[in-house]
């Protein structure tokens, strides 16, 4: 019996800690704790929402301006196109009126030399 005494006051300390710690467990208000993380979860998918929100307006906001600088390029492309297009037609006018100055002046060369011959002719059985 003494035995079970000594056992009994080993445990007696033990029964104690258990009791207090049931007591402080039975004190902690769970549905309390749980709105409590509730309401931060509702506040975190809240935040996480407006940032969704924003990435989409962004996003919005990126593909705008991605069909705006398509559209720029392609008026770019097509206004080159034009230029180019304008710029050699230009140059084979010139080069065709280049052409023909070259012709009047072959031509007119001829026709002052043969007015030169005509004139030293002229001089020399006058």
């Amino acid at each position: 019996m003494h035995k079970f005494d000594e056992k009994v006051r080993t445990f007696l300390p033990i029964i104690d800690s258990l009791k207090n710690e049931v007591e402080r467990l039975k004190a902690i208000d769970l549905e309390k704790h749980f709105d409590k993380h509730q309401n931060i979860l509702a506040e975190i998918f809240e935040k996480v929402s407006s940032v969704n929100s924003k990435l989409t307006n962004i996003t919005n906001s990126l593909d705008g301006i991605s069909q705006s600088i398509n559209s720029l390029e392609s008026s770019i492309i097509t206004n080159f196109r034009e230029t180019n297009q304008q710029i050699s037609i230009s140059n084979k006018s010139f080069f065709e009126q280049n052409e023909l100055v070259k012709k009047e002046i072959i031509t007119n060369r001829i026709i002052l030399i043969i007015a030169f011959i005509l004139v030293i002719a002229a001089m020399f059985f006058c």
